[in-house]
């Protein structure tokens, strides 16, 4: 009787399929934490041909420890060693050592591939033994293994290193690539 309805308004907006995977993966427990891995910016002081196995170099890399890291990597059909010598890489440190064909590997030289393509992850812009840190993630750096590693969500996306969603930066900079605007990283 003389009452008029006001305008209807939405009170709950609906929730899109990425952000609901996005809470999905944040409530379910098994979030997974950046602070487990130890990636260090590393100067490439040594790269020899791998004994062994034509397609390893076997490097050696100042991460501002006491002593360089022998440090084997699969870089052999992208890269020369000209090209590798003297050139700032981010290398994940805390690997597990481990014994690839006679050479001891203390750590990983992390690239983006993509389709048969790859890219350093360059860190020439940043200081030998620098971390590469995500904002709000606990940090232990204990040993891991490579499986734990292939877990995680690292990847490039538009040209920026990216952890579940959140930047990667080394001293508040954002990692980038520089040739690769999207992959994987491994």
């Amino acid at each position: 009787d003389g009452h008029r309805i006001g305008t209807p308004e939405i009170l709950y907006r609906k929730l899109d399929m990425k952000q609901a995977e996005k809470f999905r993966k944040k409530f379910s427990g098994e979030q997974p934490d950046f602070g487990r891995f130890k990636i260090q910016v590393g100067k490439i002081l040594e790269v020899n041909n791998h004994p062994d196995a034509g397609h390893l170099y076997h490097l050696s890399v100042d991460l501002g420890e006491d002593k360089p890291r022998s440090v084997v990597a699969g870089l052999v059909k992208h890269y020369s060693a000209d090209e590798l010598a003297g050139r700032r890489v981010l290398v994940l440190a805390n690997l597990k050592e481990v014994d690839l064909k006679g050479v001891v590997s203390q750590g990983m030289v992390l690239v983006c591939e993509k389709r048969n393509k790859m890219e350093l992850l360059d860190g020439t812009s940043f200081e030998t033994g620098q971390i590469v840190e995500v904002s709000d993630q606990r940090v232990d750096h204990g040993d891991i293994t490579i499986d734990v590693f292939k877990g995680a969500p690292l990847r490039v996306v538009d040209g920026s290193l990216i952890f579940d969603d959140q930047p990667c930066t080394i001293g508040g900079t954002p990692v980038t690539t520089s040739v690769l605007r999207n992959g994987k990283v491994r």
